[in-house]
């Protein structure tokens, strides 16, 4: 943005003040700089404004003077991913009538948002017979599953054919503690955890440009035992998620300590 005066001339001694404003395209991504932890690159914005002096007579000469001034951006940022697309995820297990879903309320998340993750469990009845003829129905037990948000990084640090691509783990919730069905129920039943997604400090917003795109992702491990069976079965699956600037949290959850929304659910 150029500002000219329309009668240059001499400045008086003072100060002057101009006030001048402009409109962020909301769609670029937000300030981002974790190059000194990750070697990553970073995305920054700076108000830089020069003068310009310009000669007065033969034997003066012509000057600049030039400030910057570097400012913190959060922007909603692109969607990457297209935000109508469901974000369960299901995982196929012995026979197609049953199956692991994990699902969050949106695959577009925000900084610092608190996002509950379910987990649905839906056996079919071939699956709840137990081992022998009069003994009761096998329960299904998820023993422990680790979940992972995690950032994925494509950057060219000299160039366009400089590819490098890095992947950071920004957000994990463990569950050790086990859930089996509730009250050893055959039915279908569910539990769900929560994930606080990381600030501007630990997460960038998820972009694409010219040199730098950044994507992020949900990975999900799964153990499950039947009490039909000794043996464990482990399910692996991710889905990719957007993360925006603006920071949203639910109004029934306040954000007090991440420890409170990591609870630890024991067999019943």
């Amino acid at each position: 943005m150029d500002i000219i005066s329309s009668k240059p001339g001499y400045i008086a001694q003072g100060s002057y003040t101009k006030a001048i404003q402009w409109t962020l395209d909301p769609s670029w991504p937000s300030s981002f700089d974790q190059y000194e932890v990750s070697q990553q690159g970073w995305v920054r914005y700076c108000i830089s404004a020069t003068m310009d002096k310009l000669p007065s007579g033969f034997l003066s000469a012509l000057g600049s003077y030039a400030i910057m001034q570097e400012f913190w951006v959060v922007l909603p940022g692109a969607d990457v991913l297209d935000p109508s697309i469901p974000p369960e995820v299901h995982f196929p297990i012995a026979e197609p009538q049953a199956h692991l879903s994990c699902f969050t309320p949106s695959n577009r998340l925000h900084l610092d948002e608190v996002v509950p993750l379910t987990f649905r469990f839906a056996p079919p009845a071939s699956l709840t017979e137990g081992p022998g003829q009069g003994e009761p129905p096998a329960t299904w037990t998820i023993e422990r599953a680790d979940i992972e948000l995690k950032q994925i990084s494509n950057y060219y640090p000299s160039g366009p054919d400089s590819l490098e691509v890095l992947s950071l783990v920004i957000a994990e919730v463990p569950i050790h503690s086990g859930w089996p069905a509730p009250g050893g129920s055959i039915e279908p039943w569910e539990r769900v955890v929560y994930m606080v997604v990381p600030g501007f400090e630990k997460s960038a917003t998820s972009f694409t440009s010219r040199y730098l795109h950044v994507r992020h992702q949900i990975k999900v491990k799964v153990v499950l035992r039947s009490s039909a069976s000794p043996k464990t079965v482990l399910w692996k699956h991710k889905f990719d998620v957007n993360i925006n600037g603006i920071k949203v949290l639910p109004p029934s959850i306040e954000a007090s300590g991440e420890a409170e929304f990591l609870p630890e659910y024991t067999a019943e």
